[in-house]
């Protein structure tokens, strides 16, 4: 019974957030990164058959598009 109560004292003890505890302020940027150039583009917005640059599976894709 003394083990089940020292694990419960030090859960409830290891849960407190000291009273001083403030959220830190973080910059947040006025726009979207790629939202000022549309003509840069991301290797995050390629369709990951361009990024590649296999012709063959690139033709492959687009029979199978049309399928």
């Amino acid at each position: 019974m003394a083990i089940v109560v020292a694990i419960l004292a030090m859960l409830l003890t290891s849960c407190a957030v000291g009273p001083d505890y403030s959220r830190p302020t973080l910059p947040a940027p006025e726009t979207f990164r790629m939202a000022e150039d549309g003509d840069r583009r991301s290797m995050a917005n390629l369709p990951w058959w361009e990024l590649l640059q296999d012709e063959e599976l690139q033709k492959l894709i687009r029979i199978a598009l049309e399928k």
